[in-house]
């Protein structure tokens, strides 16, 4: 004890306190050496890392962001004082699968930018005519491949 009562200016507390993070230290660096060779883990099983968890979560983000979309563009035909004064066109698509949509194409202001989608297909909606809605962002108004593209994505019976 003597040692430590001469080392660093003869204080006991400051010597105890050298001491003692010398061992934590090599403690700590002793447990991830062992955590990272032996695959022993320090932290508890985490709930975000079941698959369970996984699957749960995807589906509600898919959910939302759906949602989200369809919340956008009723706001976007609100601020448009209505459907009829957003720019829209009747259209005949013949899709990949050999089916002929006849259904309506309408512009949205900044739908990719706000929703990260070039096009949108409004599973609910319908015009007049009971023709599907296809949702494109006003940029890509004229762009007949993200029509087709996100035509297909209709369900081969139809709407009910």
């Amino acid at each position: 004890m003597r040692a430590l009562i001469i080392n660093k200016g003869g204080s006991r507390t400051r010597a105890y306190r050298h001491y003692l993070k010398k061992i934590l230290s090599i403690f700590i660096l002793a447990s991830f050496l062992f955590d990272s060779t032996v695959g022993y883990s320090l932290a508890p099983d985490l709930r975000t890392q079941r698959e369970a968890f996984k699957k749960e979560f995807q589906d509600g983000c898919l959910l939302l962001s759906h949602a989200a979309v369809n919340d956008y563009i009723k706001q976007a035909i609100d601020n448009a004082g209505g459907f009829e004064r957003l720019r829209h066109r009747d259209e005949t698509l013949d899709l990949p699968d050999g089916r002929k949509m006849d259904l309506v194409i309408a512009a949205i202001p900044g739908l990719f930018a706000n929703r990260g989608q070039f096009g949108h297909l409004g599973f609910g909606s319908k015009d007049k005519a009971h023709r599907p809605i296809i949702y494109v962002d006003e940029k890509f108004y004229y762009d007949q491949r993200i029509a087709e593209e996100t035509a297909a994505e209709a369900p081969p019976g139809g709407w009910d």
